[in-house]
């Protein structure tokens, strides 16, 4: 299948032509220069060809080393997936000195190019001649916003076609486009990584996948897109999506962010499972928790991944402070996952590797911050639940002794990883990580017979009855699962209004303990159960 990569300076129009070409919008588009940043790839089809395509970041001048520089190279690494580019310039600006420095690169990689003269809507510009200059032959004219020009855009694309052969299965470290977009892509895990920004969300992904795949930095907000990435982890699939970091939201005012939190969210809404990432030199600060809050009422599995865990000094006393602080502020889904890691590490680890034959680096701390826990948590607090459950509370102490235990394990300082298995091309951190996104994954997909509920709800209810309201006791008569992804369960009760959200905190807190479910959003619905003697007559 044909790879294209677009190509161009900024705001020409690269991600409109991505679009276009998709059938779908898929990128985020902007008046602002620069709205691409890390690449991203998609199925595209124009009439009866069918090819894959790449949007780009704009390509511009640069000093070694700067932002624009790290863009140029993002661009680069794109390149080398492509069969052909396309070079995308604005005929209504005429030829810049920017755009023959966008030639120019593209000559050195060999591809065949084929040069789009965007926003041409009706009669050709008067600097549509000027690009004869760059000697790619006439230019092809096109709107990428109104469909004009694809006739000859398709014509080119097929000549370029029938000269390339690719295996079909060479598309597996190419995006595509989501996956609910798809109905003929196998089933995946849907991965989310969210956080706010500058906490390494990016250099996260970029650690997994064991490569230089997204753009990273200092600067906070790089990523300004969704970018979806197939992947495969131990031969399971995965769809792995990088966010747009995650602000309060009285700060967020320009539409171009507003735009990249829908998207953000939007990939919250459709994971099975999200990774929350949090600074552990910063944590746990309000909107970490206004994150973790919106991924459980959303019903997605949670995981959290404390990173640069290797600043941190204090390491017990954080340890226990973090457990002890999500279950009391997040009491309605306790045993929420906990994986420290440092992610910046891990990829240290690949270049050194990749640099030597020597075994990965192992290596401790960058140098600690020290930071005692009123630094970390800042002086942020909520309210207490109302109704603190013991099984929380034991919740607590379980979980934060083994995410103790985990830590020391995962940064190598006690033995091999966490939980057993053998390691794999990443590190234990991230082996640990993996492990618990499947491990949460599997318990949100878990069904329950209702057999096996009513029998563990049974002696729970005469143990611990419901409250007597109006002079009457509440009667709940059974039980059912409704669906998973998250589980849900329908319950018949005679005065399903009256029942207290303290009840039903009891019932859910009880099922996780009993059914080992810790970490896991449910939710319950009610219906009020069936008068038996309702319609029938008197017997006297």
């Amino acid at each position: 299948m044909l790879r294209i990569a677009i190509v161009g300076r900024p705001n020409v129009g690269k991600s409109t032509l991505f679009n276009r070409l998709a059938g779908k919008k898929l990128a985020l588009t902007h008046d602002t220069p620069g709205v691409t940043r890390d690449w991203r790839g998609a199925e595209g089809r124009l009439y009866d060809l069918t090819f894959q395509i790449l949007d780009t970041a704009g390509v511009e001048s640069a000093k070694a080393g700067s932002f624009n520089a790290r863009l140029n190279d993002v661009t680069r690494r794109a390149l080398e997936e492509a069969d052909v580019a396309l070079l995308v310039v604005d005929a209504r600006e005429g030829l810049k000195s920017s755009d023959r420095e966008t030639a120019a690169l593209l000559r050195k990689t060999g591809l065949p190019i084929l040069l789009v003269a965007n926003k041409c809507d009706n009669l050709l510009p008067a600097g549509y001649d000027e690009f004869h200059s760059l000697g790619f032959g006439e230019p092809i004219a096109v709107s990428a916003e109104h469909g004009a020009g694809m006739r000859d855009l398709y014509d080119a694309l097929k000549e370029q076609g029938s000269k390339v052969r690719r295996f079909e299965g060479s598309k597996e470290a190419f995006d595509s486009e989501p996956p609910h977009l798809r109905t003929s892509e196998p089933k995946s895990l849907h991965l989310a990584v969210i956080g706010r920004p500058n906490v390494g969300k990016s250099t996260l992904v970029n650690a997994l996948l064991g490569k230089e795949r997204m753009l990273t930095g200092p600067e906070a907000g790089l990523t300004r897109d969704a970018v979806h990435i197939p992947w495969e982890w131990q031969g399971k699939k995965i769809r792995l999506v990088d966010t747009a970091g995650l602000r309060k939201a009285q700060k967020i005012h320009e539409k171009l962010e507003i735009m990249s939190v829908d998207e953000s969210k939007r990939a919250i809404r459709l994971a099975h499972v999200v990774v929350l990432v949090v600074d552990a030199t910063q944590m746990f600060e309000k909107q970490d928790l206004d994150l973790a809050r919106v991924v459980v009422d959303e019903g997605r599995a949670l995981v959290i991944a404390v990173n640069k865990w290797d600043l941190v000094n204090n390491k017990q006393e954080v340890t226990g402070a973090l457990r002890d602080f999500l279950d009391k502020n997040l009491a309605q889904v306790p045993g929420i996952p906990l994986v420290a890691l440092s992610a910046l590490k891990e990829i240290e680890k690949f270049d050194k590797k990749a640099n030597s034959d020597s075994p990965p680096f192992e290596g401790g701390a960058r140098g600690g911050v020290g930071r005692d826990i009123s630094q970390t948590f800042g002086n942020y607090s909520l309210p207490q639940p109302s109704d603190p459950t013991p099984l929380s509370s034991a919740y607590a102490k379980a979980s934060a002794d083994e995410f103790a235990q985990q830590t020391r394990r995962s940064l190598g300082e006690d033995g091999p990883p966490s939980r057993g298995g053998e390691k794999n091309a990443h590190g234990g951190s991230l082996n640990a990580l993996m492990k618990e996104v499947f491990s949460i994954y599997e318990m949100w997909n878990r069904r329950i017979s209702t057999s096996d509920l009513n029998k563990w709800l049974e002696p729970l209810l005469e143990h611990h009855p419901p409250p007597i309201t109006n002079g009457r006791r509440i009667k709940i008569r059974y039980m059912t699962q409704i669906k998973a992804r998250p589980p849900t369960f329908l319950i018949w009760v005679s005065k399903p209004l009256k029942l207290p959200e303290t009840y039903l905190r009891y019932l859910s807190n009880d099922m996780r303990r009993f059914f080992d479910m810790p970490g896991v959003p449910l939710r319950f619905e009610m219906r009020k159960g069936d008068n038996p003697y309702k319609g029938k007559k008197d017997r006297d």
